[in-house]
């Protein structure tokens, strides 16, 4: 399907299973709008800056499929323990990054208030088998401040070269050195 919403806003995505009892591999290239990266945080620890990077590494790190996330393997017939690699193959005209900031870790709900350092100008990312990088400028970020329960959504939005918040009806400005917070959920590039 192609239409000026999926030519500006999709990426794609290659995922990588394999079986660890007989190595068959397959390949998928699921499309994304919105990528929702994790936001890496040893438990315990003093919250210390991360940057956007490490967040995106998180997204694409190899990952484990074993217990109740086996894959049913098409050589084996069968649920077995896997690895998933994940790449990006083709980055969006406008590149949109969910923060995990909640998470769930079988008993309650958390939010991660680490900071994550992102660049406001020229984000350069590189595709998989590509030679040249996309680059980005961020034009806003919508923002969550306050706890699970009772938060509040606000958004820092460019117009020109001039940043403004934006918090219900009131419209203020702000200065680039503003826009970086430990309250940003989703960055659009």
């Amino acid at each position: 399907n192609s239409s000026v919403i999926s030519q500006t806003f999709q990426g794609q995505l290659r995922s990588e299973l394999q079986c660890l009892t007989c190595d068959t591999r397959s390949v998928s290239y699921p499309t994304f709008s919105t990528l929702s990266a994790p936001v890496p945080c040893e438990a315990g620890s003093r919250p210390t800056p991360v940057c956007l990077n490490d967040c995106l590494r998180e997204f694409l790190r190899l990952q484990l499929l074993d217990g109740n996330n086996k894959w049913q393997c098409p050589q084996c017939m069968v649920l077995r323990d896997a690895t998933k690699m994940m790449t990006i193959s083709k980055f969006p005209s406008v590149f949109i990054v969910h923060l995990m900031r909640f998470s769930f870790d079988g008993r309650a709900l958390h939010k991660n208030d680490q900071l994550v350092e992102f660049p406001v100008r020229s984000l350069a990312l590189q595709a998989a088998g590509h030679s040249t990088a996309a680059k980005y400028d961020l034009f806003a970020a919508g923002n969550h401040d306050g706890s699970l329960d009772e938060g509040h959504y606000t958004a820092t939005v460019r117009h020109g070269s001039d940043w403004h918040n934006c918090d219900d009806s009131h419209v203020s400005d702000c200065s680039e050195s503003e826009i970086v917070t430990d309250a940003a959920y989703t960055l659009f590039y």
